[in-house]
């Protein structure tokens, strides 16, 4: 991931990166954390971490039926 956004950008790419995958069936954990400071950008920069592996999700969702 880039370490050169905000903390609202990083959030907008995991709701898209989640929306994603949940229309296909998978579940995608993700959180975001401050990477340091950026003198460029005289800000804090975040990076986005999932749980995804080789940039696929891990868990599927189930649908049992009841």
């Amino acid at each position: 991931m880039a370490r050169n956004q905000t903390e609202q950008a990083a959030k907008e790419l995991l709701s898209s990166i989640q929306d994603y995958w949940e229309k296909r069936g998978f579940v995608v954990q993700g959180e975001i954390v401050p990477a340091g400071y950026s003198d460029r950008l005289r800000a804090t920069v975040f990076e986005l971490r999932t749980d995804m592996v080789g940039g696929r999700p891990i868990k599927r969702v189930t649908t049992a039926a009841r």
